[in-house]
């Protein structure tokens, strides 16, 4: 016996370009066989807008968690401003994402004018944060 599961999933009606936002007019909801797929890698439709495509997506392919960016991400080759912290001295750059990440995710990047790779957290508005987690930055800078 063979058993196929089926479920309404987001699938795309154009191709959808590598780091290209996709909006609403770019997919639609159909009923699909998604026995292949992970269960936690599916989308529901309001997931979706805001979000960016992390690769290429062939127009008529369902569109997955793990081909997507979620909004406030960076992908690979971004510039970013890297917060440094030591105790209460803080150095601020800018440098350039070696990897997708989500905000709250570790990203590498590397720093501008160097070969320096160093690991931080992502947070928003592209900032890479190193130091002590458990503290807040200042905003006094």
């Amino acid at each position: 016996v063979q058993v196929k599961i089926y479920r309404d999933v987001a699938v795309t009606t154009t191709t959808i370009g590598y780091s290209t936002p996709i909006t609403g007019q770019q997919f639609t909801i159909e009923r699909r066989d998604v026995t292949a797929y992970n269960e936690n890698d599916l989308l529901g439709a309001d997931e979706i807008p805001g979000v960016t495509a992390r690769r290429s997506i062939q127009k008529g392919s369902v569109i997955t968690r793990s081909s997507i960016t979620e909004a406030g991400g960076v992908r690979r080759g971004m510039t970013t401003t890297i917060i440094v912290q030591a105790g209460s001295v803080i150095i601020r750059t800018r440098g350039s994402a070696l990897n997708d990440a989500t905000l709250g995710e570790t990203v590498r990047v590397m720093r501008e004018g160097t070969n320096s790779i160093i690991t931080g957290i992502l947070q928003e508005n592209n900032t890479v944060y190193i130091g002590n987690y458990g503290s807040t930055l200042s905003e006094r800078e």
